[in-house]
């Protein structure tokens, strides 16, 4: 800046947002990642792709068997492969989340400025949000089949 009041103003340009180059260690250091998240998340399309035909497997049989069997063992497998692709869900989102975050990280390695790695450390703050929730809700399904596998048996026990 000068004393001069009469000069041209300039641009801060350091602001949170500026094009700045970011430094090539962690650049590195997140390129290093990009192949496991990559293989993490073909895992998971391909586990999902696995569970949506069980399901469908499970459904069609229960179905087919139909006449044999006693409509209980039926429509248990029908839930069961209902179920099974309900879960294969729970794997598509993580898969799609730690994709985009992979695509993130090979746009940083290529065009390696600052808007490139926040938009890769979001996607991995959707991943890990995502986990985190499922994870809560998962111990809270825990805690209920445990109370109810207590409370059940002895309510028919005492009842």
């Amino acid at each position: 800046m000068t004393d001069n009041p009469y000069s041209t103003p300039q641009a801060d340009t350091s602001g949170p947002h500026s094009h700045q180059s970011v430094n090539q260690q962690l650049i590195e250091k997140l390129s290093g990642t990009r192949p496991w998240v990559m293989l993490i998340a073909v895992m998971l399309y391909i586990s999902a792709g696995f569970m949506v035909l069980a399901g469908v497997v499970m459904m069609v049989a229960g179905t087919a068997i139909s006449g044999a069997a006693n409509t209980a063992g039926v429509i248990g497998t029908g839930v069961m492969g209902f179920i099974y692709i309900v879960f294969a869900l729970l794997y598509i989102f993580p898969a799609i989340y730690l994709s985009r975050y992979g695509s993130r990280i090979n746009a940083l390695i290529n065009n390696p400025d600052e808007n490139n790695l926040i938009d890769a450390i979001e996607q991995q703050r959707k991943f890990w949000k995502f986990a985190g929730i499922v994870t809560i809700i998962m111990l809270a399904f825990m805690v209920l089949v445990a109370i109810a596998a207590i409370a059940i048996p002895m309510m028919t026990t005492f009842g």
